[in-house]
C-alpha cells in the first residue's frame, strides 16, 4: 500500500498558488468561498477582514484572480482553516 502525504509546505502552498491556472484556480475559489459560507460570512465581511474590495473577494472565488501567497494566508486566518484545506483539488461542498 502506497502513503500519499496529501500536507504541503508553506513552500509548496506558494508554487502551487503561483501557478494556478483554469480549473485550478476555480477549485481553489469555490473552496474559499464554501469555507466562507461555512462560517457564515459575507463577501463585504471577509473582504474588509483581509483589506481588500469585496469585487476582489468576487473575482478569487470565482477563480479571475489569483490572490497573492500573503492575501491567501490571511484568508486561511479568517476562515479559520489550513492552506491545506483551501488548497486541495478536492472540492468542498460547492454551495
Amino acid at each position: 500500500m502506497h502513503f500519499v502525504d496529501r500536507t504541503f509546505t508553506t513552500a509548496r502552498i506558494g508554487v502551487i498558488i503561483m501557478a494556478l491556472a483554469g480549473s485550478e484556480l476555480i477549485c481553489i475559489g469555490q473552496n474559499i468561498r464554501a469555507r466562507r459560507k461555512l462560517r457564515q460570512l459575507t463577501q463585504d465581511e471577509l473582504s474588509k477582514s483581509i483589506g481588500v474590495s469585496s469585487n476582489y473577494v468576487s473575482m478569487i472565488e470565482n477563480g479571475k484572480e489569483q490572490p497573492s501567497l500573503p492575501l491567501f494566508f490571511k484568508i486561511c486566518h479568517v476562515l479559520e482553516t489550513t492552506p491545506n484545506d483551501l488548497a486541495s483539488f478536492d472540492l468542498v461542498d460547492k454551495t
